[in-house]
């Protein structure tokens, strides 16, 4: 349906685990942290626009 949408979402999802790992092992510093709220961030909004749009189309 929305494919430009779907693979930014799951290049997201993908980026999310790489922080997490980061993160756990201990790499980067607190700017590594910024980037985990903001991409968390990001995939809500994403989500949100998929959701309205699919309903927008039922």
């Amino acid at each position: 349906m929305f494919p430009e949408a779907r693979i930014a979402l799951k290049e997201l999802r993908e980026t999310e685990v790489n922080l997490r790992i980061m993160r756990h092992v201990n790499y980067g510093s607190e700017q590594r942290d910024k980037l985990h709220e903001e991409n968390i961030e990001l995939i809500k909004i994403l989500v949100t626009i998929i959701k309205n749009r699919q309903n927008k189309q039922e």
